[in-house]
């Protein structure tokens, strides 16, 4: 629900003329209010980049991707490792307890 809500919000506002900076000014204070969980905040960026129209500065501006950004980047990261560790004939039962990867990710 809060996702369509700002998902609305922002085409609404697109559809009414208003600069960047508003509509960032106005993201900026939902962003302490309407907190969405990590994927679907990701979700937020990848349809205002895709789908809606905003900018790369613009999508960093309307989502709370601190968090949700070092989430995605702790993920790869675990990928990461987890391939090393594979390359390196590591159990995969190792691997599984040192980076949270089910078995079947890895």
């Amino acid at each position: 629900m809060r996702y369509n809500f700002k998902q609305k919000l922002f085409r609404l506002l697109l559809e009414r003329g208003y600069s960047k900076e508003k509509i960032i000014n106005i993201f900026e204070f939902l962003g302490g209010i309407l907190f969405l969980p990590n994927d679907l905040e990701l979700m937020f960026r990848d349809d205002i980049k895709e789908n809606i129209g905003g900018d790369e500065i613009m999508t960093k501006e309307l989502t709370n991707l601190y968090q949700a950004g070092k989430s995605e980047g702790k993920k790869e990261r675990d990928v990461e490792i987890a391939e090393m560790m594979l390359k390196n004939n590591e159990d995969i039962e190792k691997i599984m307890k040192y980076t949270q990867l089910s078995k079947e990710k890895i």
